[in-house]
This record gives structure tokens, C-alpha cells and sequence, in this order.
């Protein structure tokens, strides 16, 4: 191309001429050129290391107008960068400290010196711990040897295991091996923690963690009852056979806790060397049949716990003498027992003693029924059984006499209506002698019989009946020799009141009389108060003899008549038609004085077949 300048003086003068379409430049170094071609980086894809590795890193790169020369890698975001070396290739070690993801950043250079854009990939670094498979918990005997066999593997699997490593009782590692095996012993027995682990070859340690239980033998193996070499006691005896029953109770514990169940082998027999196997099972209790008295046996017991852990006893024992020899039954009170129409019976019981076990009277048992009200003869039974089966037996014959004992009815002083007038209703005299409105007074005479102011004791106590009864009796005690128009006396009401009773079927009323330190005979009267028809009242009565002895007094109705000087005087026993409310003793009016009357044993004779007097 041709370029004109034409310089003209004083005036400048430019003239241009149209130029062509403008040429594309052909410079490789020019960016805007046609022909710049920049190299491109290919990284690789992102990835996972594991720590402790080294890895080896590369790019690929599409080259531009020049083929490339240099590579420069930067881990810190393009801060700083360091060439690697010509094939594209970086090997990087990570330490346990660069867990986590990494950046990388890389670019190259051509040999025309140009540089490609940076690209970057990322690398995750993190720890692959070695996989175990997990070791159940077991139970072994404390005598066993366990060989444990475990599995493990290195999860990074490029890599490998390099031990295996071993910690008894959680204390720290106790050994290691280069296989997965190891041999335990626990002769002290209980569980054992066992700790086991892996080392791979980055140094990552993986553990589990089991319980091996050495079970223990059982302990304390004993026979309770009998104890070694004692005495065992017969649960039941046939006295027919001459054999019996005996019952052993044994025990153990174990060490290892109620979940190890035991089971008892019980080994029986008259000598040591000869035993039969009589028991297999959990109970401790065993029943042994067979049992002769007075005989030594053995035995051999053995416990065995679920593992077959075992502990073994052996012993004796002599089985018991057998009581053959019935209790002693003793009756408390008379037999035969005798009593009255209508009085209540209340058994006197009896006592049971056995050679061997006492005093069993709490075990007696009683049989047979008494009705009072009908005169009969009845029989009560008494039965005991000692531990053995001895029986024994006693029976009591209960007679109810067909008579009513007028000494269980309520007894009170006679003619207290006519002592309430004599002595201004029942002042005392000066001496405090008015007694006659007690029933029961003190036994003692007066000190001074012969002193004007001593009217006269009237006394009702118990004891010293005849024959050494203990039943009621009387004494009327009276002195004053000016009162001679006035009956002394005691008398018995048939059931504590004024009420008339229907005696019709009366047969007789028998009593034991006697006088007592008076030296004369004394002419007494035994009187009802009866009901006449027409009177309210008056007395039927008959007049007797005592002596200073006792003497059995037998009085017929036919033997009653009125008494002279009374409401029912003239009057005989049939005319009251028997209706009674009181049988009395009075003394004759032609004797006073000093008296004792001694009256015991009083029994009104018949059937009474009303029963109105049997109702207590």
C-alpha cells in the first residue's frame, strides 16, 4: 500500500484515498487472534480418600496452538500454587488432621507460554475405620477353655488389617495376635467383659465389646432336716407293715443368681456302696417310703445347675424309734357323774398325756350328748390320737337322777316377815347380831351366847356336807330363852321366787339331817309352803328326829299333813293338790335355845314330767 503526503507551505493540504477491507491477523499470542488457541484443563472427578493415604492426582488438559509443559496444582484457593510434574500427575499424603473436603485448584502452561483458565475438583478425606462383626454373649462352666473366634475386615478396601488386639476385664489392652483367635481361662468363674479390637493398616482401631459368664458350681449343698448322722422322724407309720414314712428337706445355693436353676438327685440305701437313685427333680422336700425303725440309712445328694456344674454331698441318718404306746386319758371329776333333773351339765373334761408328746389334751375330742331333762343314763366319749396314730378312749356314764336338787335353787332365811315385825323390819340390836335377811353370814357363834343383848345367829354357808359332800348346807343357829312362840328355820325356794309350783308327780324328798352341839334330841319340822284351795298359803309339813349324826331322811306325800297352829291346819297334802313354793326346816317352839341343824343333800323324787321345775 501506498502512502502519499503532499506538504504545501502555509497551508497543510491531506488527501486520502480509499484502502481495502482490513486483513484477519495471524498471531498466535494475540487473544483476539484468529488462530489463539488457549490449552483447557480436564480435572478429575471428585473423590474420597481415606486419612493416612496418599493420592495420586492427575488432569487431562485439551492443548491449544502448543503443546503443554507445566502443571501447577494449589490446595489453598489459588493463594499458593506448586508445579507438579510434566505428566499431569500430583501425589498428595493426608493426615489424620485433614479430615474433611479439599479443594483443589489446577492449570498448565503451554510451551507458546500461554495459560490456561484454572478448573478445580474436590477430595473428601475421611476416616474408614475397619468393620467387625459383632461377638455374642455366652455362658461356659468355670472349668471350660474358650476359644474365641472373631471376624473383622478393613472397610477401606484397598487396605488391610495389621492386628488384633485383646483387653481382659476393661483394663486396657492385654495382648494382640495376627489372627482373629485367642484362648480364655477364668478359673475364678463370674462373668468376664471381654474387649476386643481391630488396627488397620492407617492406624484406625474399631472395638466391640462381650460378656463370656464362667458359671460356678452350686454351694452350699446341704441335708437340713435330718442333719448328717441325726435322727429322722416318722411322717406316718403302718403298724400293720412295720415300715413308714420319713420326709428329708435339703438346700444349696448358687453362686451365679436365682436364674441358674438347680436340680437335686437324691441317691438311698442301707449301705454306702448300695444306693439307688430314689429322687431327680427341683423340689427340695422328699418323701421316703419303706423306712424301718430304729435302722441307719445313707444317702448321696447331688445338685446340678443348667450348665452341668455339679457339687455332691454324702451322709447318713438312723430313722426314729416308733411310739406304739396309746395316751393316757384321766377323767376330771366322778364317774359315774351324777346329777339332778334339770341341772345343767357342764363336763368336767379330762387330761390326755402321751409318752411322747405330753400333754395332748387340747386334741381331745368328745362325743355323746346328756338331756337333763329326762332321766336316763348317758354316755360321753373321749377320744385322743397321740402323732402316731395311738388312739385312746375313755367314756363317762352322766346318770340324771329323777330327782331335783333343791340345794341348785336360790336358798333364804324363813319367817322373814314375822322377824321384820319382831325386830322393827330388820333393825339390828345393839350387838349388830340381826342377821337374819342374809343368806350367807359369818360362821362364827356370837363370843357371848349368854348376854341379854344376844338375840340369835342365823347362818347359810357351804362345805362339809355329809360324807365329805361339797355340797349345801344349812345351820340355824338361835338363842333366846323368852322367845318361846317363834319357829326358827331355813328354808330352800324351789326356783328363787313365791311363785306355787305343780310338784303332783312327786314320789318322795329325801336330805341328810343332823343336830349339832345341843345335847337334847331335837323334834324339827320338814314343811312345804304349799297352796290350799281357798288359802293363800299355808304349810304341810311332818315332824322328825335328829341325832348327832347324819341320817337319810325319807319323807312320802302321805307323810305331810297341816300343820297345827297354821293357815292350813286339818288340812291334808292332797287338798293342796302339791302346788309348793318352799321347802323348809323349822325348829319345834317347845326347844329353843342354843342349836345347830346341819341340812345336806336335799332331792325332790319323781318324774316331773311338766318339766316347769327343770326351767332354770
Amino acid at each position: 500500500m501506498k502512502r502519499v503526503i503532499v506538504l504545501v507551505c502555509g497551508l497543510f493540504l491531506v488527501s486520502c484515498t480509499k484502502l481495502g477491507d482490513e486483513k484477519v491477523w495471524d498471531n498466535p499470542f494475540d487473544e483476539q487472534g484468529e488462530n489463539f488457541k488457549r490449552p483447557v484443563v480436564l480435572p478429575m472427578h471428585d473423590s474420597t480418600v481415606s486419612i493416612m493415604d496418599s493420592v495420586v492426582m492427575h488432569v487431562d488438559v485439551k492443548k491449544g496452538n502448543a503443546p503443554v509443559k507445566r502443571y501447577f496444582w494449589s490446595f489453598d484457593g489459588g493463594n499458593n500454587w506448586t508445579e507438579g510434574n510434566n505428566k499431569g500427575m500430583y501425589v498428595r499424603y493426608f493426615s489424620e488432621t485433614d479430615t474433611g473436603k479439599h479443594w483443589v485448584w489446577i492449570k498448565v502452561v503451554d510451551s507458546l507460554k500461554i495459560e490456561s483458565k484454572t478448573d478445580s475438583f474436590t477430595i473428601e478425606v475421611k476416616e474408614f475405620p475397619p468393620e467387625l462383626k459383632p461377638v455374642k454373649d455366652d455362658t461356659v462352666s468355670v472349668t471350660d477353655t474358650v476359644v474365641v473366634s472373631v471376624e473383622a475386615a478393613d472397610s477401606n478396601k484397598t487396605r488391610y488389617i495389621q492386628k488384633f488386639l485383646w483387653d481382659l476385664g476393661a483394663d486396657g489392652w492385654d495382648d494382640s495376635t495376627d489372627e482373629g483367635v485367642y484362648v480364655i481361662t477364668w478359673p475364678s468363674g463370674g462373668p468376664l467383659t471381654v474387649i476386643w479390637g481391630v488396627l488397620d493398616d492407617d492406624h484406625q482401631i474399631a472395638t466391640d465389646t462381650f460378656t463370656i459368664t464362667f458359671n460356678r458350681p452350686p454351694s452350699s449343698l446341704n441335708m437340713v432336716n435330718p442333719v448328717n448322722n441325726g435322727t429322722a422322724s416318722f411322717v406316718t407309720y403302718d403298724k400293720v407293715t412295720g415300715k413308714g414314712v420319713v420326709r428329708v428337706h435339703f438346700s444349696a445355693k448358687d453362686p451365679d443368681g436365682a436364674g441358674d436353676t438347680l436340680t437335686y438327685t437324691l441317691y438311698h440305701g442301707d449301705a454306702p456302696d448300695d444306693l439307688d437313685s430314689l429322687y431327680e427333680g427341683k423340689d427340695t422336700s422328699v418323701e421316703i417310703t419303706g423306712i424301718v425303725p430304729e435302722k441307719a440309712y445313707y444317702w448321696r445328694l447331688r445338685v446340678k445347675d443348667i450348665y452341668g456344674d455339679t457339687a455332691v454331698e454324702t451322709g447318713m441318718y438312723t430313722s426314729a424309734e416308733v411310739d406304739l404306746t396309746p395316751p393316757e386319758i384321766t377323767l376330771n371329776g366322778p364317774n359315774p357323774l351324777k346329777i339332778s333333773l334339770g341341772v345343767e351339765f357342764v363336763d368336767p373334761g379330762a387330761t390326755a398325756i402321751d409318752n411322747a408328746d405330753g400333754d395332748i389334751s387340747d386334741s381331745i375330742e368328745t362325743s355323746g350328748n346328756v338331756n337333763t331333762m329326762v332321766a336316763d343314763s348317758y354316755t360321753i366319749t373321749y377320744t385322743v390320737e397321740d402323732a402316731m396314730e395311738n388312739e385312746a378312749t375313755e367314756k363317762r356314764t352322766v346318770i340324771v337322777e329323777e330327782y331335783i336338787l333343791l340345794e341348785d335353787f336360790e336358798t333364804g332365811p324363813s319367817y322373814q316377815t314375822a322377824f321384820g315385825a319382831l325386830f322393827n323390819s330388820g333393825m339390828t340390836d345393839s350387838t349388830g347380831y340381826w342377821r337374819a335377811w342374809t343368806d350367807t353370814i359369818s360362821t362364827e357363834w356370837d363370843p357371848d351366847p349368854d348376854s341379854s343383848d344376844s338375840a340369835f345367829e342365823y347362818i347359810v354357808v357351804p362345805g362339809e356336807g355329809v360324807e365329805g359332800s361339797a355340797g349345801f348346807h344349812a345351820l340355824v343357829r338361835v338363842y333366846h330363852p323368852n322367845w318361846d312362840g317363834i319357829f326358827w328355820g331355813t328354808g330352800f325356794y324351789l326356783k328363787g321366787s313365791d311363785t306355787y309350783y305343780d310338784i303332783s308327780e312327786m314320789d318322795s324328798i329325801t336330805f341328810y339331817a343332823k343336830k349339832g352341839r345341843n345335847g337334847d334330841d331335837i323334834i324339827d319340822s320338814a314343811r312345804f309352803d304349799v297352796s290350799y284351795y281357798g288359802i293363800d298359803w299355808g304349810y304341810a309339813g311332818v315332824n322328825i328326829c335328829l341325832t348327832h349324826e347324819w341320817k337319810k331322811y325319807v319323807l312320802k306325800p302321805e307323810d305331810f299333813s297341816g300343820v297345827p297352829d297354821s293357815p292350813g291346819e286339818n288340812h291334808t297334802w292332797d287338798d293342796a293338790k302339791r302346788k309348793v313354793k318352799m321347802f323348809r326346816f323349822v325348829n319345834h317352839p317347845d326347844i329353843l335355845g342354843d342349836i345347830d341343824l346341819y341340812v345336806d343333800n336335799i332331792q325332790l323324787h319323781g318324774n316331773f314330767s311338766n318339766h316347769e321345775l327343770l326351767q332354770q
